[in-house]
């Protein structure tokens, strides 16, 4: 008898737990995205300009939006996620841009046929993507190969860093702009040196 009210005691505080676990609400979840920084304008023509998959290091490679730490740690937001792979977003992104800064709808993505090289080839390895109470950084490895009308080609290889100041109030949807508002100036830096000669 003593055994069973033991059993119903613990039962019903474990019901208790359970139904109370089940009253707290998790966070909602905030998909992020990233937004090119330039309006797309109707075009049909201009050089064509090939992208190939953008490479980023592997603790990038997650769901959540990487936060930077001290101590040479990083920390993964739970709720705050993005809306789609951050390596397609940022082609997504930088083929909008670049299609407008060099005034071209003629944009490839990878893999291309033989018969259908780009005039314009380029390469973005993502060294650094990050964020941390004070800024938002990026740098990356750019590797931009053009043709000229002799069919001869030129590449021009470039490391460059980007940074821009958050506030301390800054949220993940603050950092998502921050990051859209980099991704446009290295862009700018991409069309600066993307030229057909």
């Amino acid at each position: 008898m003593m055994a069973t009210a033991r059993y119903l005691s613990f039962l019903l505080l474990n019901i208790g737990f359970f139904l109370a676990a089940g009253c707290v609400s998790p966070a909602p979840v905030q998909l992020l995205l990233l937004e090119p920084g330039v309006q797309i304008n109707n075009r049909d023509d201009g050089i064509s300009v090939g992208l190939r998959a953008v490479a980023l290091p592997e603790y990038l490679r997650r769901n959540g939006l990487v936060f930077s730490e001290t101590g040479h740690s990083v920390a993964v937001s739970g709720h705050a996620r993005w809306a789609e792979p951050l390596e397609d977003g940022i082609l997504r992104v930088t083929t909008i841009n670049l299609a407008e800064l060099l005034a071209t709808s003629r944009m490839q993505a990878y893999p291309w046929s033989a018969s259908q090289r780009p005039d314009v080839d380029i390469t973005i390895n993502i060294i650094e993507l990050s964020a941390n109470a004070s800024q938002t950084r990026l740098s990356a490895d750019i590797q931009v190969r053009t043709k000229d009308s002799g069919g001869n080609s030129h590449t021009q290889q470039f490391i460059k860093s980007w940074q821009s100041s958050l506030t301390r109030d800054s949220r993940a949807v603050d950092i998502a702009r921050a990051y859209s508002e980099l991704l446009l100036e290295m862009a700018h830096a991409i069309a600066a040196v993307s030229k057909v000669p």
